[in-house]
């Protein structure tokens, strides 16, 4: 599992030079191939499907890896002018070169759909969670900059 996990995770962020990437490939590649398959593995770390009945694990797995998708949309914001300057791969960007004025609604809408889709998985383990603290988690990495500046 991890073999295979790390496997995926440097496959994909090979991609990341590819130029003119459209924002669906980039959301792919970063979102979900990067820090999705990354943030998800942590159920295979900690050894939840041993802990948990199969269907519960999985569920667990599926929260995790649209947590690490929305840590990423968050770190693109934060990166833009980084990832600008080394030609890296961003969805936020992605989508103003695309789709211009509709950029920012369509980066929200991606974002509110991914966290949707996260608390679904959320939910149908049955666990008692603090949804409202899960959802703040992917803040944390545009707020470690205070000098964060959008385009």
């Amino acid at each position: 599992k991890f073999m295979r996990s790390i496997v995926m995770q440097i496959k994909y962020y090979t991609f990341e030079k590819i130029e003119n990437l459209p924002p669906e490939k980039v959301f792919e590649i970063k979102q979900h191939n990067v820090s999705g398959e990354a943030t998800a593995f942590i159920a295979d770390c900690l050894g939840l499907d041993l802990r948990y009945d199969k269907k519960t694990f999985q569920h667990i797995k599926n929260a995790l890896y649209y947590l690490g998708s929305l840590t990423q949309f968050t770190d693109d914001l934060r990166d833009c002018k980084e990832d600008t300057e080394n030609n890296n791969a961003n969805l936020f960007l992605s989508m103003k070169n695309n789709y211009r004025s509709d950029a920012e609604d369509m980066y929200v809408d991606w974002y509110v759909n991914e966290e949707k889709l996260m608390l679904e998985e959320i939910e149908k383990t049955n666990l008692n969670l603090d949804c409202s603290l899960i959802c703040s988690v992917p803040w944390h990495p545009y707020f470690m900059r205070c000098n964060t500046k959008l385009y």
